[in-house]
């Protein structure tokens, strides 16, 4: 067979997509594709893009099989679709890819794409958010404990070499895992002159933030496309969604794949704000009733003070919630305090039995610590609140929602807000649930 240029491989892998007829989601990528400029490109060593340019490595396409190709140009298409190199913020470039790749690939996977067993695609993750897959894995390599510099690491021994065989190019073979560091060679993608490198373990090649990359321009100086815009790839896969749908060929999982394109990234830390303020108007003027009406058994709200009641923090202590966390919403906890101004803020740790019981008075920094520990039960904790009458005009439990209490709880008479990290997807009995991203 005679092989074909590399312009017109561009065109065949675009008619691959929109011909494809054994995925229902085939026409919604092959729509996407088409406000994507494909660039043959030989200087990256699978694919790249940026959302508004895909540039791929045409001898690299060539050598996979049809189905599999079909995969990763689909795969490349998704990360688009879903603003993948838009929403990246201050999250670390390789862990932001990995965690994306991850989400995309277990969606096609479903979705019936041939999708390799050395890609990013762990059960593990299944039905996760981006944004909660990275703070899994960002929580899991912050907790690795460092080397111990007490034990210097022994010097590894030289590899025996056969005298009478060469020694070899040491040059590692593209894919092998090598010297593959970071996404692209930079995680700032500052970097000049080499080429980027494929993530370790995975041919699908990666994105780059769509901020780094102008508007291109050929060798004769003409312009190229304009860069695509997140507000642009909204309205694209909007549409191409609606048509897909409209032709009965939208699958579920790439539906679901989209779905965070349409719906706004909230902010942990508003939320948190937005609880406390709101407990505090309901409850504060109530707290304590008016003494002049209570003999007649008048019950009236009585005066409202300068500083509201106790906020109660229940802090997790079975080594499920880690220290960046308890920091990062201590130090929430504190501003949000100094507008509040509650009388105290009592933080009982616990697994499970009691731990611990802190008390901050006005003015104090809260300080919040993580203690490796057993099972976590919550009805001891509700039940020390109790026998101790503090009476809070809010709780924050802290915790995985992992409870070996096997008796429903009993509901306290104050409103509870369960903090947990962002790949949580329990549900908790009552109360309103907060998912922490760290990160922010």
């Amino acid at each position: 067979m005679i092989p074909v240029s590399d312009e017109t491989l561009i065109e065949q892998v675009r008619s691959e997509l929109l011909l494809d007829s054994e995925h229902p989601s085939a026409a919604f990528f092959a729509t996407c594709a088409y406000h994507l400029t494909f660039v043959a490109d030989r200087n990256v060593e699978t694919m790249e893009t940026n959302g508004t340019i895909l540039k791929f490595n045409p001898d690299h396409a060539r050598s996979l099989p049809p189905s599999r190709r079909l995969a990763v140009f689909a795969h490349e298409v998704a990360h688009v679709a879903g603003l993948d190199p838009y929403r990246r913020g201050s999250r670390d470039n390789h862990l932001w890819n990995v965690s994306c790749d991850h989400v995309v690939n277990l969606e096609l996977k479903q979705a019936g794409y041939d999708v390799g067993d050395d890609w990013y695609c762990s059960d593990d993750y299944k039905g996760m958010s981006k944004e909660a897959v990275y703070a899994k894995l960002a929580s899991a390599q912050q907790d690795e404990p460092p080397p111990n510099p007490q034990e210097p690491e022994p010097d590894p021994e030289p590899e025996e070499q056969p005298d009478d065989e060469p020694d070899g190019d040491d040059t590692p073979a593209p894919g092998d895992g090598e010297g593959d560091g970071d996404v692209d060679g930079d995680v700032d993608g500052e970097g000049e002159g080499a080429a980027p490198s494929i993530m370790p373990g995975c041919e699908t090649g990666h994105f780059v933030d769509a901020d780094t990359a102008p508007q291109q321009t050929d060798e004769d100086g003409n312009p190229g496309p304009p860069p695509m815009t997140a507000e642009d790839w909204a309205i694209v896969t909007e549409q191409a969604a609606s048509a897909s749908r409209a032709a009965g060929s939208m699958g579920a999982g790439i539906d679901r794949l989209i779905q965070s394109v349409r719906e706004p990234q909230t902010d942990w830390r508003e939320e948190l704000k937005a609880w406390i303020s709101d407990s505090v108007a309901v409850n504060t003027s109530w707290t304590r009733p008016n003494r002049r009406f209570v003999g007649a058994d008048t019950y009236l709200p009585g005066p409202i003070k300068d500083q509201v009641g106790s906020i109660v923090i229940i802090v997790d202590t079975s080594g499920s919630v880690s220290q960046r966390m308890l920091d990062s919403i201590a130090a929430h906890v504190n501003i949000i305090a100094s507008e509040v101004n509650p009388e105290s803020i009592d933080v009982i740790y616990c697994d499970a039995d009691i731990k611990g019981h802190e008390v901050f008075g006005p003015g104090d920094d809260v300080v919040l610590h993580a203690k490796g520990g057993g099972g976590t039960r919550f009805a001891p904790a509700l039940a020390y609140i109790e026998e101790k009458e503090i009476e809070p005009i809010g709780g924050i439990f802290l915790t995985d929602l992992e409870n070996y209490d096997r008796d429903p709880l009993k509901e306290p008479t104050w409103p509870m807000l369960w903090a947990t990290p962002l790949w949580i997807t329990a549900q908790p009995q009552f109360g309103d649930v907060l998912r922490v991203d760290i990160e922010q």
